[in-house]
């Protein structure tokens, strides 16, 4: 009887321990600075400032009700690894609405970033056309190249 009784609750007690290894782990925390319309700012050596948005039509996709979204972003690596960074796998974009939802974005440079010197990023997501105009856009490291704590990250103000 005492083993049919316990088992119920060491299961428990084990789900309870993967899921907080699991959050710990692999779901952290994200610690967001929100940069302000026509501000600046600092993530992995690189200042971000927005400079536009733009809305057209997805390419490839027939769907009226679809639309491909892209935002400019002046970018100005401080050091040589920070402009590594920002071209490299080091960072990931992603386009969110006010419910929190999340499309994922790629970025391409105009030019090869370099320390010192500003070049234009320009980051592209597909989306529904309703929600085009009111997300905003989310810079983020990989976790990967901050190993603890919260995930640092910039959302820019729309």
């Amino acid at each position: 009887m005492a083993l049919v009784t316990l088992l119920p609750a060491l299961v428990g007690l084990h789900w309870l321990d993967d899921t907080r290894n699991i959050q710990q782990r692999l779901e952290r925390p994200e610690k967001p600075t929100v940069v302000a319309k026509g501000g600046v700012g600092t993530l992995a050596g690189t200042r971000w400032l927005f400079v536009r948005r733009t809305v057209a039509k997805a390419p490839l996709n027939p769907d009226p009700d679809v639309a491909e979204v892209r935002m400019v972003v002046a970018i100005r690596p401080l050091t040589p690894a920070g402009a590594k960074a920002v071209t490299s796998y080091g960072m990931t974009y992603r386009l969110r609405d006010a419910e929190g939802r999340f499309w994922s974005a790629t970025a391409l440079p105009s030019s090869p970033p370099r320390a010192g010197a500003t070049a234009l990023l320009t980051v592209r997501g597909v989306l529904p056309r309703a929600k085009a105009g009111t997300v905003t856009l989310e810079v983020r490291p990989s976790a990967t190249s901050q190993p603890k704590g919260p995930l640092p990250s910039l959302r820019f103000a729309s």
